[in-house]
C-alpha cells in the first residue's frame, strides 16, 4: 500500500468522519500529518467512555481509488499496533469484493460515499431537542400505521396531524440466584411513572410472562445526543414531544429492585441487578376516521410494532373487524357485516334493511331509498 498523508483534498472527508464521531459522542484526535515513516498511524482516534470503560476507534479516509483487500489488511495491522478497539475504512470510491471480503473477516467497518452521507444526514438536521439514548424509528413505520386490516380501510383519512412521542423506559437485566426460580431476564420499567410494562426471559428458568413488545428494542443501535432521522411520509413538523423522567437517578435502583420483586414473588437478595439502561423510544399516534368515527392506532415505532388499534376488533362484539360499514364507519365483524345485494357496499347489520318475505335480501339504506 502507497504511502498517505491527509491532502487538502481529503481533508474534507475527515471533517465530515469527525462530525459524525462528534455528533456519537466521541472525543476526536485528527492527525493532520501523516507521516511516511515507518511509524503506523491512522487519520483519526476517536474515544468515549461506554459504561465505564474506555473505547477507541480508527477511521482512515480515503479518496483514490477503490479500496482493495491489502489496504484493508493493512488498516488492520496499524489498528493492532495502535492497540485500538475497532476501526472504520471510509472510501469515497467504494470497496473491491476482496476488500469486503478481508473486513468481514478480520471485522472492521466498511463506510463508502452513500454511507457517511447517510450518518450526515442524521447531524445535519436543525433540531429543537437533543435526546440522549434515541432509537431511530423504523422506516416500516409509515405504511404500517397507515395500513389497516379492513377490507375497504383505505376510505379512513387522517382526521388530525400525527404525534410523536419520545417516551424514556429503563431497560433492566437481571440474574436470579435463588428464591424461586433461576436464569437470566430483562424488565423494562416505563421511566415516567416507573411501573414495570414488559419483559422478556432470555435464558433459565424465572417466574416471569415474556411478552416481548418493548424488549427487542435492546437489538437496535441507539442515536446518542441527536433526533433520529424521520422516514419519507412521516414528517412530524412541530408535533413531536419528548415525555420528561419521572424516576430520578436515587429512586431509580430501589424502584427497579421493588418492581422485580412486586412482578416474579422473588424475595431480597435472590436476584443480582447486573445493567439498567436508558432508552428514549419512538411511539407514533394516529387518529384516522370518517363520518364523525375516530380509531386511534399507535405503533411502537422503533419496530413499527402497534401497540394499540381501535379498528382492529368489531364495534358490537369483541371479533376481529373484516370491514367498515359504509354508512354509519361501524367496525364490523363476519357476524355483523351485511352485503347490500344492489351495491355490495359492506353495511352494518344494525343499517342494513331487510327486504322480501320468501327470499330476504339485504339494502344499503342509499340503495333502499331509489
Amino acid at each position: 500500500m502507497a504511502a498517505r498523508t491527509v491532502s487538502s483534498q481529503s481533508k474534507p472527508i475527515v471533517d465530515m468522519v469527525c462530525d459524525v464521531c462528534r455528533a456519537e459522542g466521541f472525543r476526536v484526535s485528527k492527525n493532520t500529518s501523516r507521516s511516511r515513516s515507518s511509524t503506523p498511524s491512522v487519520d483519526i482516534v476517536a474515544s468515549r467512555s461506554d459504561d465505564g470503560a474506555e473505547q477507541k476507534l480508527a477511521f482512515d479516509c480515503w479518496e483514490g481509488s477503490r479500496v482493495d483487500g491489502r489496504q484493508v489488511e493493512d488498516f488492520v495491522r496499524r489498528i493492532h499496533a495502535l492497540k485500538l478497539d475497532g476501526g472504520v475504512y471510509v472510501s469515497a470510491k467504494g470497496f473491491t469484493e476482496e476488500a469486503e471480503f478481508m473486513a468481514k473477516k478480520l471485522k472492521v467497518e466498511l463506510w463508502d460515499l452513500p454511507k457517511l452521507k447517510e450518518h450526515l444526514v442524521r447531524i445535519s438536521t436543525e433540531e429543537t431537542a437533543r435526546i440522549p439514548w434515541t432509537l431511530p424509528v423504523s422506516r416500516q413505520t409509515a405504511s404500517r400505521v397507515l395500513t389497516t386490516g379492513l377490507e375497504n380501510g383505505n376510505r379512513l383519512r387522517m382526521t388530525s396531524l400525527p404525534h410523536l412521542e419520545f417516551r424514556p423506559y429503563v431497560f433492566v437485566r437481571f440474574t436470579v440466584t435463588g428464591g424461586k426460580g433461576r436464569g437470566v431476564a430483562i424488565m423494562v420499567l416505563d421511566g415516567v411513572d416507573g411501573r414495570a410494562c414488559d419483559s422478556k426471559l432470555l435464558e433459565g428458568k424465572v417466574p416471569l410472562s415474556p411478552t416481548g413488545m418493548l424488549t427487542e428494542c435492546l437489538d437496535l443501535q441507539p442515536l446518542t445526543g441527536s433526533m433520529p432521522q424521520l422516514p419519507e411520509g412521516l414528517d412530524m413538523k412541530e408535533n413531536m414531544t419528548v415525555a420528561e423522567l419521572g424516576i430520578s437517578p436515587d429512586q431509580l435502583e430501589p424502584k427497579i429492585s421493588s418492581e422485580i420483586q412486586a412482578e416474579t414473588n422473588l424475595p431480597p437478595g435472590s436476584f443480582t441487578i447486573n445493567e439498567a439502561r436508558l432508552l428514549h423510544v419512538p411511539i407514533l399516534t394516529v387518529e384516522m376516521g370518517e363520518g364523525g368515527k375516530v380509531y386511534r392506532r399507535i405503533v411502537q415505532a422503533a419496530t413499527a410494532r402497534m401497540i394499540w388499534d381501535d379498528s382492529a376488533t368489531c364495534s358490537y362484539c369483541k371479533l376481529s373487524s373484516r370491514s367498515l360499514c359504509e354508512t354509519c364507519w361501524s367496525t364490523t365483524c363476519w357476524e355483523h357485516e351485511e352485503r347490500c345485494s344492489s351495491c355490495s357496499r359492506p353495511v352494518c347489520s344494525n343499517c342494513a334493511v331487510s327486504k322480501g318475505v320468501v327470499s330476504k335480501k339485504s339494502l344499503c339504506p342509499a340503495c333502499n331509498q331509489l
